[in-house]
């Protein structure tokens, strides 16, 4: 389909970001009608919903009209062209793994780069540790509940985080158990994503469509309290509006050694992801 052809299908209030899908450069409109008519002879490559940064007399206002229709153009003579193949890699679905835990190096560690290295056979992924971030606990000052943006001073870490989130399409957090439930600094984390968080009006946004796993993990034999790890995961995931659509609960894991005996286990719970 051609640029022209699906310019008379798109609402006239919504707004539009056009991307080059092989250099990746974008621009903002704010109306279908602003899109220059260059464009009109273009294939459309592929259509998404982005974060808009529009800016509006200069300002960006924050709530659902951030967003915008991105719509990916290719030159004619490169539709069935090699650059098409050349591209397919940047566009692979990617994968965020997050180790909820402090501690670099142990069980739950083990269990992240097991995850990573499965699903790197079939998506882009990216790991993180939340012990590789520095933040303070949040304020409760409610600020963001006006703005959807942190007034802490530290605010942009947790964008930083929210960015891996944002880019992800599927991410999976894995959690060690503290006390019979997720560890302080992966809780604390959560308290600061709270300009995120969909209870109120205006907030901030990352990309619809996400999917979200849960893998939790503890010393002990009581399953229920890995369940109830991964219910603190879910509910996380559910006010940023990721679908939670699998966890995976392990017991009896305190040390790296231990991983090796569910090793199959977690292998089994990757090919679902």
């Amino acid at each position: 389909m051609k640029f022209g052809d699906l310019r008379q299908m798109i609402d006239r209030t919504a707004r539009i970001q056009i991307c080059d899908h092989v250099s990746g450069d974008y621009m903002d409109y704010r109306f279908v009608e602003d899109v220059p008519h260059e464009n009109d002879s273009r294939t459309v490559f592929g259509i998404g919903l982005v974060r808009s940064e529009y800016r509006e007399e200069g300002v960006l206002s924050y709530g659902r009209n951030c967003y915008a229709i991105e719509i990916r153009l290719l030159e004619p003579e490169t539709i069935l062209g090699s650059k098409v193949l050349e591209y397919e890699a940047k566009d692979k679905m990617k994968a965020l793994i997050i180790n909820c835990s402090p501690v670099r190096t142990g069980s739950t560690a083990e269990i992240a780069k097991l995850v990573s290295e499965q699903l790197s056979n079939k998506y882009s992924v990216n790991s993180i540790c939340i012990d590789d971030y520095s933040f303070a606990f949040c304020k409760g000052c409610r600020l963001c509940h006006n703005t959807a943006k942190c007034a802490m001073s530290d605010a942009n870490v947790i964008e930083d985080i929210m960015d891996e989130f944002d880019a992800a399409d599927f991410i999976v957090s894995v959690s060690p158990s503290y006390w019979a439930d997720i560890p302080g600094q992966f809780k604390a984390f959560i308290d600061r994503c709270t300009p995120w968080c969909n209870t109120h009006e205006p907030h901030a946004y990352i990309k619809p469509g996400k999917k979200g796993y849960a893998i939790a993990l503890r010393t002990g034999p009581n399953m229920p309290e890995c369940e109830r790890i991964i219910g603190s995961i879910e509910h996380f995931y559910g006010h940023l509006e990721i679908e939670s659509v699998g966890h995976l609960g392990l017991t009896s894991i305190e040390y790296k050694a231990d991983v090796e005996t569910r090793k199959q286990e977690i292998i089994e719970f990757c090919k679902i992801i």
